[in-house]
């Protein structure tokens, strides 16, 4: 019998709201905490982030990675994320949000620069280290002064802050395409209350026609715009959520691991075993001893 969640969990997307002449807010300090990653956001926009200070875990979609200091983040409006501070310790971070296209002007296939499509996905690692790039975190940081200061001319050296770190972001994605760049937020806007309603009933039983008609969708349609927001199917992205809260409380909780995948939603310890090895390519327990 399947214990009542202990852990509701939920997606909620903000939206963030940027000028149209000058897009791009954020800058100050945020003390990031150990509480357990049971809900997740999403922007409409690109975030970046600079770690001060500590470490941790970030769920960005489907993937879980592991923070430090001097950590850069870069977040697209196709991931919902959360970061969670090591049990017991907190971390220093500066978070700004920004649309590069309307910021910064580039003409012909130079524009190509300012996308965002390719800064996502399974193959995109959102986190870069100084040993990766030792350029990219004095950038975030300048341009986080820069946004805090507002001295004179400020506004165009954060324009040129955006275009160098554009360019760094897009020689580490190797300026991979992102096929599925275009209508990615107005899709993930569609299936929102579908997303709502999976997260916060993540461990009960999959409903598709209750979700399509969430969004007031025929479930075909809805199949197909949930897998132009998310890029995989809305059962695919059930199993793996489960898996990623599954993760997380392996990491930061002693509690049995069968009691962990019947809450989490698996009606077998088996089939947990299997979902949690194809999402996080190793055992349970395999990832409990890395914590």
């Amino acid at each position: 019998m399947q214990k009542r969640l202990s852990h509701p969990h939920r997606i909620v997307h903000a939206p963030i709201s940027l000028s149209a002449d000058f897009p791009i807010v954020g800058g100050d300090l945020f003390q990031q905490g150990d509480r357990p990653i049971t809900w997740l956001h999403g922007h409409n926009c690109l975030e970046l982030g600079y770690c001060y200070d500590g470490a941790g875990t970030f769920v960005i979609g489907s993937k879980v990675l592991s923070f430090r200091t001097g950590d850069v983040s870069v977040i697209t409006p196709a991931e919902v994320h959360l970061a969670q501070s090591v049990p017991g310790t907190s971390s220093r971070w500066t978070w700004i949000y920004l649309d590069p296209s309307r910021l910064v002007r580039l003409v012909g296939s130079e524009s190509s620069l300012l996308a965002t499509g390719g800064l996502t996905g399974a193959r995109f690692r959102n986190l870069v280290s100084a040993q990766r790039d030792p350029f990219l975190g004095p950038l975030v940081r300048e341009l986080a002064a820069e946004l805090n200061k507002k001295n004179r001319g400020y506004q165009v050296v954060v324009r040129g802050l955006v275009a160098s770190l554009m360019v760094r972001l897009q020689r580490l994605a190797r300026f991979r395409s992102g096929p599925r760049e275009s209508g990615i937020e107005p899709a993930i806007r569609r299936v929102a209350p579908a997303l709502d309603l999976i997260a916060q009933h993540y461990a009960h039983k999959a409903d598709i026609r209750l979700w399509a008609r969430q969004c007031h969708l025929s479930v075909t349609h809805f199949r197909r715009v949930f897998d132009r927001a998310l890029g995989k199917s809305p059962l695919r992205y059930l199993i793996e959520l489960r898996v990623l809260m599954a993760a997380s409380r392996l990491q930061t909780t002693n509690e049995k691991i069968i009691d962990i995948a019947h809450d989490t939603g698996f009606t077998t310890l088996s089939s947990f075993n299997r979902s949690f090895r194809r999402t996080m390519k190793v055992t349970p327990r395999q990832w409990r001893v890395r914590r």
